[in-house]
């Protein structure tokens, strides 16, 4: 009576069943010598009188069995459903994963405690280039909802000639980076995503780089900026201004922008060794280095981070 691969038989009853291997009834005559399962749609429209009739006597407890299992299958598929409904994807570089300077994801996570389920797919060193690469593993875990924060360390390769060779070299990059091939493979992350059937995808701006507005790399910063919000409206998603709230921040605090601190991987790793040697907080480090957001010029301090966290709660709400 059951295809022989069919999740309702004796082999793999536990199994919830594929909607591949669920096909309609066809006629008496068709179904003499061969084996079928009972399509959803069509039993919806049938009565058990009719399903008997069909079947040519099939025993009612066999029926009553099946009719358990089938509850049992929509209990788990409604389980799953909801898993799914309540899975937030947070997709970046080290800003998101969080382990240089204070983690959104985190403060993230605290805020919404068991109301979602969150995924940090956030990578050190990533440019928009390695995402693409990567967003393929994302969309296979089908979260329902995304939020993307990715072009930090694409504006940082700009920044010079040194740091971009080394760029290059690092992330194995076919050219090199630019405002041009960053808008080509931010377009076609965001298209993946869209394909990929996510129900709410929310795109971040970038957070500053250094607190200088007259920094080079700040200023790239709210270029790109400007960029993401254009590609993000011209695909019908959701933009989240980070990158506009961080510079009202400083623009209320009013504070003189630290110099003679150069944006470097040096720096940042100097930052790194001290929270870890010599167990400073990363607020302390950038309290030390007179910051208001960052630890580094790049990564976030607990001001920064919940700046971030505020940006995506709004979003998160929102749905």
């Amino acid at each position: 009576m059951f295809l022989k691969d069919s999740p309702f038989n004796n082999a793999n009853q536990g199994d919830p069943p594929s909607y591949e291997t669920l096909i309609p009834f066809r006629s008496d005559t068709e179904m003499r010598g061969e084996k079928y399962v009972f399509h959803p749609s069509y039993l919806a429209c049938l009565s058990l009188r009719t399903i008997f009739k069909e079947t040519k006597g099939l025993q009612a407890g066999r029926l009553s069995k099946w009719v358990k299992r089938m509850k049992d299958y929509n209990g788990y598929e409604l389980k799953m459903r909801r898993l799914h409904m309540n899975t937030v994807v947070c997709i970046g570089d080290s800003i998101t994963y969080g382990r240089v300077g204070a983690s959104y994801f985190e403060m993230l996570k605290s805020k919404f405690g068991g109301k979602f389920k969150f995924i940090n797919s956030g990578i050190n060193g990533n440019l928009s280039y390695d995402v693409l690469k990567r967003i393929e593993k994302v969309t296979n875990m089908k979260p329902y909802i995304a939020i993307l924060l990715v072009g930090t360390n694409d504006v940082w390769a700009t920044y010079s000639e040194k740091t971009m060779k080394a760029y290059i070299r690092k992330n194995k990059l076919p050219e090199r980076p630019s405002k041009e091939s960053y808008a080509r493979n931010f377009t076609e992350i965001l298209k993946r995503l869209k394909t990929a059937s996510i129900e709410h995808i929310g795109v971040m701006s970038l957070p500053l780089i250094t607190e200088d507005p007259e920094h080079i790399l700040f200023k790239r910063s709210a270029e790109y900026s400007e960029l993401i919000k254009k590609i993000t409206s011209q695909m019908d998603l959701c933009y989240i201004d980070l990158n506009e709230r961080q510079r009202d921040y400083l623009t209320k605090n009013k504070k003189n922008p630290s110099s003679g601190r150069e944006v470097s991987w040096e720096f940042t790793l100097r930052m790194i060794f001290k929270h870890i040697i010599l167990r400073k907080s990363w607020d302390a480090l950038s309290q030390e280095n007179g910051f208001l957001l960052t630890v580094d010029h790049v990564h976030q301090n607990s001001t920064g981070a919940a700046l971030i966290k505020d940006c995506a709660s709004e979003f998160l709400k929102k749905l």
